[in-house]
């Protein structure tokens, strides 16, 4: 049985984003300098974009929910930020950067 789907996933990313507690994974770090997307941008979309909660997925690896945020670059491309939240000892969550990519 999966866990339920967070009910205030914009909010809590946008509080988290705010206060600059993200972690940027692996996977984000890589992909991010492929498609040349700094965090700053990444930032800018979770603080400004929209969720698409049509593209909310459960993942069966890692037992949890990720959800994609849709915003705006400064040069106003278009990006997706896929997301999640991992527990954090010193702050109870951060917001972990899975992926982010132009649309």
């Amino acid at each position: 049985m999966s866990p339920e789907k967070r009910q205030h996933v914009l909010k809590d990313a946008r509080t988290l984003a705010a206060s600059y507690l993200f972690l940027d994974t692996r996977h984000s770090t890589q992909r991010r300098q492929e498609r040349n997307i700094p965090i700053s941008e990444i930032r800018r979309a979770i603080l400004n974009g929209t969720l698409e909660p049509e593209r909310d997925r459960f993942s069966e690896d890692h037992h949890d929910w990720s959800y994609s945020i849709r915003g705006r670059d400064i040069d106003k491309n278009v990006i997706r930020v896929v997301i999640g939240f991992v527990p954090s000892s010193g702050h109870g969550e951060m917001l972990a950067i899975i992926t982010a990519y132009e649309v």
